[in-house]
């Protein structure tokens, strides 16, 4: 057998032929099989999802959406197909598409007009299926309908076939305030992208946690996002994917070419604040929906009003009929602060729940004929009665209320702030009597600052204010949340800003009650503490309508800390100082103290607790006297008859 040189070569230089497979495969060398899939997978991701356009959707195109959420591993994709510009078909399939709509929803017709050019756009200028087909944002007030729009425009477009299913995924930002949903948001986000539906609405971006929106602005400007853990699909949830090695993994979350739309009450200068310059190049429209006109409030109201007549018939067996003063009274109860969402509310609390209780305690005949009028009250009248349907209404915020002012009057002393707290519900009532006369109501601030010695009862009160607040209307949730520095101030320079607003998304629908609020800024050099501050009013300002927030601490050091930033004073306008309870007072909270405890004090222990309570309560900085002296001494008395006795 003959060798030429090269084998000769590579039989003394075994790296000859390591260097000639590296030239012929590359340093690691794949199978046929594995770069086949690899290129079907590419396929899958690459199909032409713009042939529901034409009522003939590609396997391609659906096979994604088409797996179980726990089968899907989405692939990653290092370069974006070319748009497919669609033929104009799109405005055939488009036709009409205003009308339609404006017989669903309440709105001027600009709204309606660009809302159908917002999801027309990718039809016609193109779009691929790995970033989203446009993002829109839909700004307006609170309970327009905004929502409701998509909705109604994703039926009409499942009706021609333009997308396949008219199911819309909605992820509520504000459910996400802080790091510790973080799992919870991924969740949710990943069956909004993977589910069967087309369109992905996300609400009160604005009250999210920054990371949240990271992620958004990732997908909608790279159609991508490459998670820091490996995730498997589990009861619905994303849990971490820990140990052996799992096929179905989940490390990457992509837009699937979906329709991203934002509902926002704020303004078109929050987005780019929020969001940066490159993910606002990325929106393709934004709609803003304007106040409703005098006509539309009309239209809206007669709507409700015949929603509620055919519900009557449907569950109630009756028939109702209502006269011009009723209408009249449904249409003067809207108010734009709460939108079509608070006159459904309306109607539903001051006049269904009365009817279904008057159903309920008389024996009606069916399909019975009932008409309703508005005279100081509404008022129902039958064939041989005629009633007040107020006397049919249950109030469980007036036992709310009630709970709470008996809650209020158990708390010994503070006259001068029960009086205040108290006077809160009768400002509110009035400003409702005004806007209910047409008259304009005024915005009160709710903000408060508690001004005192420790243990006057500072947090109590302000646990109460919370809940009275939520019962009368003014709060939504009524929570209380107690902070101090620090909670709000980082270590880092950035980290202040994020930890203050995590608190006040935290306590939307609350009170936030910042103790020795005064710490928060020491000096003009403590950078820190005044970016706490600037975030604080801030916070305040964009949640005016669902957050109350009480600063306390001493009266002196609370004056001066107003003077930190010129923002602050104006916006506490109320000051309520607490007193140093008397001996006597703190005498009364000994007796409910003990007995909270499951303790009895003796009648002959008065006199000797009052010399007690008179020589220990110090005028001015009383730091360890009123409710906090009270407490130890009971606890040291609990203390030493425990010691007896054993």
């Amino acid at each position: 057998m003959k060798m030429n040189y090269k084998d000769i070569l590579k039989f003394l230089f075994p790296e000859w032929q390591v260097i000639e497979i590296i030239k012929e495969d590359g340093f690691i060398a794949k199978s046929k099989k594995s770069q086949a899939t690899v290129n079907t997978v590419q396929m899958v991701q690459q199909g032409d999802t713009a042939s529901a356009l034409n009522n003939q959707p590609s396997s391609a195109g659906t096979s994604l959406n088409n797996q179980a959420p726990k089968t899907i591993i989405p692939p990653i994709n290092t370069s974006k197909p070319e748009k497919t510009i669609k033929p104009n078909i799109a405005d055939e399939k488009f036709e009409d598409l205003e009308q339609l709509l404006s017989r669903e929803i309440i709105a001027d017709k600009d709204y309606i007009k660009s809302l159908c050019m917002a999801f027309k756009r990718p039809y016609v200028s193109g779009y691929n299926n790995i970033t989203p087909k446009n993002v829109i944002f839909i700004l307006g007030a609170k309970s327009m309908g905004k929502k409701y729009s998509v909705e109604k425009i994703a039926d009409i477009l499942k009706k021609r076939k333009i997308i396949n299913n008219n199911t819309v995924g909605c992820v509520d930002l504000s459910k996400y305030p802080t790091t510790s949903e973080a799992t919870i948001f991924l969740s949710d986000i990943y069956k909004a992208l993977y589910g069967q539906n087309d369109i992905v609405v996300f609400e009160n971006y604005e009250k999210t946690h920054s990371s949240n929106l990271e992620i958004i602005s990732q997908l909608v400007q790279e159609g991508k996002y490459n998670l820091n853990k490996r995730y498997a699909l589990q009861n619905n949830m994303l849990i971490e994917a820990t140990g052996a090695l799992l096929t179905n993994s989940i490390d990457v979350l992509n837009s699937n070419g979906k329709f991203f739309v934002f509902v926002s009450e704020k303004g078109e200068s929050q987005i780019s604040e929020t969001f940066g310059t490159a993910f606002t190049k990325c929106i393709g429209d934004i709609i803003v929906m304007q106040s409703f006109s005098g006509e539309e409030i009309t239209a809206i109201a007669y709507m409700l009003v015949e929603r509620f007549v055919g519900k009557c018939k449907q569950y109630l067996k009756m028939n109702v009929t209502t006269d011009a003063s009723f209408k009249e009274k449904i249409i003067s109860a809207f108010n734009p602060k709460t939108g079509v969402k608070g006159l459904e509310d309306y109607i539903e609390n001051e006049i269904y729940k009365a009817l279904s209780e008057y159903r309920l305690r008389n024996s009606v005949q069916s399909e019975e004929k009932i008409n309703l009028s508005y005279e100081e009250a509404f008022v129902a009248v039958t064939d041989d009665k005629k009633f007040v349907l107020s006397d049919f209404v249950k109030s469980y915020d007036a036992v709310a209320i009630d709970n709470v002012k008996r809650a209020l009057n158990d708390v010994i002393g503070l006259n001068a702030v029960k009086e205040y707290v108290l006077n809160i519900e009768e400002n509110l009532k009035v400003q409702n009597l005004r806007q209910a006369k047409g008259l304009k109501a005024a915005d009160i601030s709710m903000h408060m600052i508690f001004t005192g010695n420790p243990g006057t009862g500072k947090t109590t009160i302000a646990r109460i204010v919370a809940k009275y607040l939520k019962a009368i209307g003014v709060l939504s949730s009524g929570q209380l949340r107690e902070v101090s520095r620090a909670d709000l101030v980082g270590q880092y320079v950035g980290q202040t800003a994020q930890l203050t607003n995590e608190v006040i998304r935290s306590s939307i629908g609350g009170v936030l009650f910042i103790d020795e609020a005064y710490s928060l800024c020491r000096d003009k050099n403590d950078t820190f503490g005044l970016e706490a501050i600037d975030a604080l009013v801030k916070g305040m300002e964009d949640n005016r309508n669902d957050l109350v927030v009480i600063l306390a601490g001493y009266e002196k050091e609370m004056g001066e800390f107003l003077k930190s930033n010129s923002g602050l004073k104006s916006r506490f306008p109320n000051v309520v100082n607490f007193e140093d309870y008397t001996p006597a007072e703190m005498y009364e909270i000994s007796l409910i103290t003990a007995k909270s405890k499951g303790y009895r004090i003796d009648e002959e222990c008065e006199e000797g607790l009052l010399k007690v309570f008179e020589k220990s309560q110090i005028k001015g900085k009383n730091d360890s006297g009123n409710g906090r002296l009270v407490r130890n001494v009971v606890e040291a008395a609990i203390l030493q008859q425990s010691k007896r006795i054993a």
